[in-house]
C-alpha cells in the first residue's frame, strides 16, 4: 500500500529495498538466472575496525533500528528529528550529520540510527571520518545484475519444496487454488516464467502452490519461486495482455519482472524488423 517493495530489490548492483525473513529471490545476470535464499549482510565497518550491522535499506526507521538510505528512497529519509544521520559520498566519507529528516545525495548514503544505534553512531563517526559500508550479499553474487524477492521457494533442487512456513508468509498467500506468478530455472540456467490464471469457473480454478510447484517441476525446472499471485498475476505479451485479471481489472503493481528481445524479427511477409 505504500508503493514499496516488499522484499529484496537490486537494480543495476543497487540495493533498492533489502530483504525479509530470508526470503526467496530471483537472481539475474551473467546471461544465467538462478534462486537463493537471501539476507542482507550490510555492516558499517570504522577505521579502527568497529563494525555496526544494519538492519534494514530504504524503509521506515524503528526504534534502536540502523538503516541506510540512497536515492532510490526519495529526496529526504523523512524520519522524525530524533536520531542521528550521517550523509557519506562514494568514498564513504562523512560529508554532513543531522538529527533526522537529512537529504539523501544522488551518489552515496545516509546512515540513520535510532535510539543504541544513534548513541554508537554519534560517539564514533564525525565530518571528515571513512565509513565503509560493506555488503556481503552483493559481494558473494559478483555476477548478478538484478535482484527480485519474492517468494516462496516451490522447488529446490529438482524436488518439491514448498517453504511457505520457513519464508513466513501469511494464509492468504499459502492457502487454496489461486492465480499464480512463478519463475523458474533450470539445469543449465535458462530462465521460466509462468502465469495461471484463476477464480474463473469453469475456465480456470487457480493452483495450490504445491500444484505450482509441480507443474514447475514438469515442465523441467530445477529451481523455482512463486511470485505475488492473485490480483497481481497479470502476463503481456507484446503490449497484449494474455491472461484474464481476476479483479476484472489490471491492478497497479509495485514491480515485475520485464523480459526485452533484441535482435531482428522476421514476420511471415519476409519482412525484417530490428527489435
Amino acid at each position: 500500500r505504500t508503493k514499496e517493495p516488499l522484499g529484496l530489490m537490486v537494480l543495476n548492483r543497487e540495493l533498492v529495498s533489502g530483504p525479509l525473513f530470508h526470503r526467496s529471490a530471483l537472481l539475474l545476470g551473467a546471461g544465467a538466472a538462478r534462486v537463493e535464499q537471501t539476507a542482507l549482510g550490510l555492516r558499517l565497518q570504522l577505521a579502527n575496525g568497529e563494525s555496526f550491522e544494519c538492519d534494514a535499506v530504504n524503509v521506515k526507521r524503528g526504534l534502536n533500528r540502523l538503516v541506510l538510505y540512497n536515492w532510490r528512497f526519495g529526496s529526504r529519509t523523512l524520519t522524525p528529528e530524533d536520531g542521528f544521520e550521517i550523509v557519506l559520498d562514494q568514498q564513504g566519507r562523512a560529508l554532513a550529520t543531522s538529527s533526522g529528516n537529512t537529504q539523501i545525495p544522488r551518489q552515496g548514503w545516509v546512515i540513520s540510527g535510532h535510539g543504541q544505534a544513534a548513541e554508537w553512531l554519534s560517539q564514533r563517526v564525525k565530518v571528515g571520518d571513512r565509513v565503509a559500508v560493506t555488503q556481503t550479499l552483493l559481494e558473494r553474487w559478483q555476477d548478478v545484475q538484478h535482484v527480485l524477492g519474492a517468494g516462496p521457494r516451490l522447488v529446490e533442487r529438482g524436488e518439491l519444496k514448498v517453504q511457505s512456513a520457513a519464508e513466513k508468509f501469511s494464509p492468504d498467500v499459502i492457502a487454496g487454488r489461486a492465480p499464480r506468478t512463478a519463475a523458474g530455472v533450470d539445469a543449465s540456467g535458462r530462465l521460466l516464467l509462468l502465469a495461471v490464471e484463476g477464480r474463473y469457473p469453469p475456465r480456470s480454478a487457480g493452483l495450490t502452490l504445491e500444484g505450482l510447484g509441480r507443474l514447475m517441476l514438469d515442465l523441467g525446472v530445477s529451481d523455482a519461486l512463486n511470485l505475488d499471485g492473485g490480483g497481481s498475476t497479470q502476463m503481456v505479451v507484446e503490449d497484449q495482455l494474455v491472461t484474464r485479471p481476476p479483479d476484472g481489472y489490471v491492478r497497479p503493481v509495485n514491480n515485475a519482472l520485464l523480459i526485452f528481445f533484441v535482435g531482428t524479427a522476421v514476420h511471415s511477409n519476409g519482412s525484417a524488423e530490428e527489435k
